[in-house]
């Protein structure tokens, strides 16, 4: 029987058609595995340039977001107005009209707290700080926190706080699913994710980085480093 088999398989390996039909299977299979290598570099490429463009836009519009929100602070801080009355939630008011990116204006002293939207404030004005400078105190808020408005980044002086909304930052970085936007505090010790999944730290990735930029683009994450506080 191995015998017959075999010349069975020697006589078709001697037939040009079946010869052809298998150089051409094999050159087929080559070649979709060249596709399929090409299309997969080219999504993993798409995906990387996606991820810096967003990168340099979440740099633009964080350097927008500080600018405001301590340029407000000043606004508050210089004003004259103390206390919770009418006119001071008329002034917080305005403050919130006249920049774009303050979502809310707070003043709290010890007889209170008022806001500019009293009904639905979304601001923690009682922890302490993430990150406290000569003249502002910054907080962070997590992905994790279940109000959509609550706000991802927080300034504060004095008596007052101003915050942005998540959709602040949200409307720039349209992360891919299961990546993040972390803000690392505390030289590089901890990472608070303010856009997308809750991730593990330090990452997988070598850290911290050789490069010195504020930003770290990697597959999944846009990682902010953030500089001294003012």
């Amino acid at each position: 029987m191995m015998t017959a088999a075999r010349e069975t398989l020697q006589s078709w390996l001697h037939r040009p058609l079946f010869l052809a039909m298998v150089a051409a299977a094999l050159s087929t299979v080559l070649l979709l595995a060249g596709s399929l290598f090409v299309v997969v570099q080219q999504i993993q490429q798409r995906e990387s340039d996606q991820m810096n463009a967003q990168g340099e836009r979440f740099l633009q519009r964080l350097e927008q977001l500080f600018g405001q929100l301590r340029e407000s602070l000043d606004d508050l801080q210089n004003q004259p107005l103390r206390g919770c009355d009418d006119d001071m939630i008329a002034t917080l008011r305005e403050v919130s009209f006249n920049y774009r990116f303050v979502y809310e204006a707070v003043y709290i002293d010890g007889s209170g707290v008022c806001s500019n939207r009293p009904r639905q404030t979304g601001l923690s004005v009682t922890r302490p700080p993430d990150l406290r400078g000569p003249t502002y105190s910054y907080w962070l808020n997590t992905t994790t926190e279940p109000n959509e408005d609550r706000a991802a980044l927080m300034l504060g002086r004095g008596n007052f706080r101003v915050a942005t909304s998540r959709g602040h930052l949200a409307d720039v970085v349209d992360l891919p699913p299961g990546s993040s936007l972390l803000v690392v505090l505390d030289h590089g010790e901890r990472a608070i994710p303010v856009l997308g999944t809750d991730q593990h730290w330090p990452p997988a990735e070598p850290w911290p980085p050789k490069s010195q930029n504020a930003l770290q683009v990697t597959p999944t994450r846009l990682i902010y480093r953030m500089p001294p506080p003012r």
